[in-house]
């Protein structure tokens, strides 16, 4: 029920609320394969740059960008 749930948020935008539908369908079932794919497939975020900033912020963002053209991230 939680992997349908998370999958119709997914399908609405909310990317959130479909991890959060998901993460407590794992720590429920944590051998339903649908589950741990769904979660592979959206990906994880890497921390921001600066961890004193919030992530919106425009400094955390050009930082992200940057560090990964080069490759450092």
């Amino acid at each position: 029920l939680l992997h349908n749930l998370g999958h119709a948020y997914l399908l609405s935008g909310n990317r959130r609320m479909a991890f959060e539908a998901l993460s407590e369908a794992c720590n429920l079932d944590q051998h339903h394969g649908g589950v741990k794919q769904t979660l592979q497939r959206m990906g994880q975020r890497k921390p921001p740059v600066f961890p004193f900033l919030h992530r919106d912020n425009k400094l955390n963002i050009w930082a992200g960008k940057l560090f990964k053209k080069m490759g450092w991230r």
